[in-house]
Formats: structure tokens, sequence, C-alpha cells
């Protein structure tokens, strides 16, 4: 798996899509969790998602979820996303995002009693990767299922192309649940069309272990 150097906060990129739509995320998260065990609204705040920016994390945390996993060298580790509600629902992911296009790999992880699971990945499936600059949904023009040996077991990904009504960019979305070392994990990638290669996408779901 590839390794990330350490950055200060001088070299932190600035506040991408993808970190805003990290920020919905775990919003429509939260909602769900408050909803789920009628916790009252005042203790958002307390129950509020940890969103840091740490390649280090990012890193540590797919190594905690997986045994083993490549992920391709062009894609860069930025951070984790992390929400605990009474050891109730836990929420873990680490995302990473190419340098040069607009496009995110996210691997998240849920835990919950509460038999939420299923909502809970959708809505995070959903609002990563269905859903354009303008929080607009973008507009499927294909969908296919693919399936791939992960772990000796033939699993199902979604394969779409999608355009960003709002800025009229096309991309290849990703997605598809594994089990990793503490459970079911999802991965989610947004991919810009033009940074669009299929033999490093499947490498990357093949190498899962």
């Amino acid at each position: 798996m590839s390794e990330a150097q350490p950055k200060s906060d001088l070299d932190a990129p600035p506040v991408t899509v993808q970190r805003r739509l990290l920020l919905m995320i775990a919003g429509g998260v939260l909602t769900v969790c408050l909803m789920a065990c009628c916790v009252c609204s005042g203790a958002m705040f307390y129950f509020r998602p940890r969103i840091e920016q740490s390649p280090e994390k990012a890193i540590a945390l797919t190594k905690q979820v997986f045994r083993s996993i490549t992920i391709p060298s062009r894609w860069e580790a930025r951070g984790t996303i992390e929400l605990n509600v009474f050891h109730q629902l836990n929420v873990r992911g680490a995302y990473y995002e190419h340098p040069k296009y607009e496009s995110v790999l996210a691997l998240i992880h849920v835990d919950s009693r509460w038999n939420s699971q299923a909502s809970v990945r959708e809505h995070i499936r959903e609002t990563m990767i269905e859903r354009g600059g303008g929080d607009e949904p973008m507009l499927i023009q294909e969908r296919a299922t693919r399936e791939f040996t992960v772990r000796d077991s033939l699993l199902r990904f979604e394969f779409s192309t999608a355009k960003d009504l709002a800025t009229d960019k096309t991309y290849r979305l990703v997605e598809g649940v594994v089990t990793g070392t503490t459970g079911d994990v999802l991965i989610c990638l947004k991919i810009d069309a033009d940074a669009w290669d299929e033999d490093e996408v499947a490498a990357l779901l093949q190498s899962i272990q």
C-alpha cells in the first residue's frame, strides 16, 4: 500500500469539493443515528462527526479495516472521518484523493447495533458519489454491474457514468461492499472521466485481503 509523507498545515491543500461532500456525509450520518436512538437535538454538538486531514491516520485506518489493499500510487491519502454515538453506531472512514483531478476514493466501515448499517451506507453512497458540485443529483448516463473476485469470493460492484449538470463534467462512479477485518466496508470511487483507468480500479478491488 502506498505511503504518504507527513504534511504541515502550511502544506495542506485548500478545501475541496470532496471535503465538503465529507461534511455532508457526516451530517447525514448524524441525522440517521439521532433518529434511530431518539437523541435530542442538543446532543448533536456532542456527537458531531470528527473529520481530520491526516494522511498518516488515513493509512493507519485502512490497515485496520483490511489485512491488505494496494492503493494505486497516484492516489494520495488525505484524512479520516469518524463518528461514535453511545457505542451504538460507529462510523470510520479513510479517504484518498487524486492530486490533479477532482476524484475521491473512500473506504468506510459502519458498525451499528440498531441494524441500520445498510441505511447509513446508502446515505453515504448517495451523498458521496451521486451529487455534483451544485449539491444536485448527477445525471446517471450509464450503469452496469461487474463481478470481481475478492478474498476468494465473487462480489458485485456497480460501475456508472454520470454527468455533473452544474459543471458539465463527466465522472466514473464505482461502488460496492466488501468484508474487511472488522466487518463490511463500503468502497466508493468518484473519478474524473479524464483520469479514469479501468485496469487500475480492477487491480485495486482484486488486491483486497
